[in-house]
């Protein structure tokens, strides 16, 4: 065979290694997500054309063709840089991460198998789905070869509560299911020796193995959009606490509002991140009462494991691999009984509404109808318990507007205690202005009368807290309203 090399003719175009090049990647097909990204779909995965990975497997498909030839990292990158421009010409596709809702249809990528659901019931593919998968570095596939067990064997390797298991269910099922946009996140806290960090784990291997099941906390939303561009399932382990910025990070990333960066450093252009992520947070007291975050969440109390019931982790994972590919299926006939389901009508949604009405619909079969919606209402009847136990500033607030309060913002901060040293508590009239603006809505939930309205010269609040003797009086007086408003 003759070997192949770079020519030193003018017209490099004509070079057996350009002419190699180009001929492989005119066999692959090129596109552009809504990013502009460009990608090449090589099997059932879409590929990003600007990354080592695509760079490798062009230049081993070039030494398969001549084992002779001779590459250069710049004839390689030359190659690239053009099959790009020309595939920024092409129509934008969309890509997924590991699920994929189109239509009545749901694809979830297991690597050299796709299981797809449909309202007519659940199918292991051995052909690439007709979709766009982007398999980051650290995914891994779920073997299929061989399915046993299922969802309750599944659950029954957790240190789960009984009655939360109901809950831990409908979260999976959502994100099995591609989501409708919403993902509440999950939030899994007790002290140590609950097995946080085993249970997280496993919840997010069930749908979305990688080899680092776990993150540490994220730094910034810099940091979180990196990570939510290569992962479905974002599972950030002891959380101690939540910033204001983080929090807000995380709610926007649970119904899928958009998270603008800079795209470098050096220029003023943005990166949008819009697409919703499941999240698992983990934490011994995660400070996760903030009003618009705790009615975006499920949050499961794990109770301490005793000891002759512990196991080894070691066994934990065998037990998790013997089972995975039964589970995944039984969790997936729940997406098809939901997708049967679809657009059926439903009353007295809460926030989230998207995923209780799926998920609702997903219970025949499983639960008795209307089980799932009474045990989030539980769950978030909880939360907002432990918010008001929780919230020193809370306390402050009735304390200053006992007898009622209408006025400016300028004299309610006036009223109020000295501002305490924790996390939360506003120590300026723009921190209470920001406070009384995110939290109204819990406040109202929890019975106060939160209103404000612009008269001439200033804007007035009006403000009276509850008259119940008792938070679980307010709590239980208000579920209803609750459980209503979005």
């Amino acid at each position: 065979m003759t070997k192949q090399v770079i020519s030193k003719n003018k017209d490099q175009t004509k070079t057996p290694v350009a002419t190699t090049l180009r001929n492989i990647l005119a066999t692959v097909k090129t596109f552009p997500d809504h990013k502009n990204i460009a990608y090449a779909k090589i099997g059932g995965q879409a590929m990003p054309m600007r990354s080592e990975a695509f760079s490798a497997w062009l230049t081993s498909q070039a030494i398969r063709l001549y084992p002779d030839i001779v590459l250069s990292k710049k004839a390689v990158d030359d190659a690239i840089y053009t099959a790009i421009a020309h595939a920024r010409q092409k129509p934008a596709e969309k890509v997924y991460v590991r699920v994929a809702r189109v239509g009545s249809k749901v694809y979830l990528d297991c690597g050299d198998d796709y299981i797809e659901a449909t309202e007519d019931g659940v199918q292991v593919l051995s052909s690439p789905a007709p979709v766009n998968f982007v398999r980051a570095d650290g995914w891994l596939p779920i073997d299929m070869s061989n399915p046993q067990g299922n969802l309750d064997d599944f659950f029954s390797l957790l240190n789960l509560p009984t009655d939360d298991r109901i809950l831990i269910w409908g979260w999976l099922t959502n994100i099995a299911s591609g989501g409708s946009g919403q993902f509440p996140l999950l939030i899994l806290s007790g002290e140590q020796g609950t097995a946080k960090s085993t249970i997280a784990g496993f919840l997010s291997s069930l749908v979305d193995p990688k080899v680092a099941g776990l993150s540490s906390p994220f730094k910034d939303e810099q940091n979180l959009c990196i990570t939510a561009s290569r992962e479905y399932v974002l599972a950030f382990d002891n959380l101690s606490k939540l910033t204001s910025e983080a929090s807000d990070a995380l709610c926007r990333l649970a119904d899928g509002t958009g998270i603008k960066l800079r795209t470098l450093y050096t220029n003023d252009e943005q990166t949008v991140f819009s697409s919703a992520r499941p999240v698992i947070l983990t934490g011994i007291t995660i400070e996760a009462w903030r009003g618009d975050l705790a009615d975006r969440s499920i949050q499961i109390r794990l109770e301490p494991i005793p000891a002759a019931s512990r196991q080894r982790l070691a066994d934990l994972k065998e037990a998790f691999e013997s089972l995975h590919a039964g589970a995944l299926l039984d969790l997936m006939e729940s997406v098809s009984t939901g997708l049967r389901n679809l657009g059926r009508p439903a009353a007295n949604l809460p926030r989230m509404a998207d995923f209780v009405a799926f998920v609702s619909g997903a219970e025949a079969g499983r639960y008795e109808a209307g089980e799932f919606l009474l045990a989030f209402n539980a769950n978030q009847k909880d939360s907002l318990k432990s918010i008001a136990d929780d919230d020193l500033f809370i306390d402050a607030l009735r304390y200053a507007t006992r007898d009622g309060f209408s006025d400016t913002l300028t004299n309610l901060f006036a009223r109020l205690p000295a501002p305490k040293p924790v996390a939360g508590y506003p120590t300026t009239r723009k921190s209470l202005s920001n406070w009384l603006g995110r939290n109204a809505p819990m406040l109202r939930a929890l019975g106060w009368q939160v209103e404000n309205e612009r008269r001439t010269q200033a804007r007035i609040w009006n403000i009276t807290p509850p008259t119940a003797t008792t938070v679980e009086e307010i709590v239980d007086a208000k579920l209803g309203g609750i459980l209503v408003d979005a």
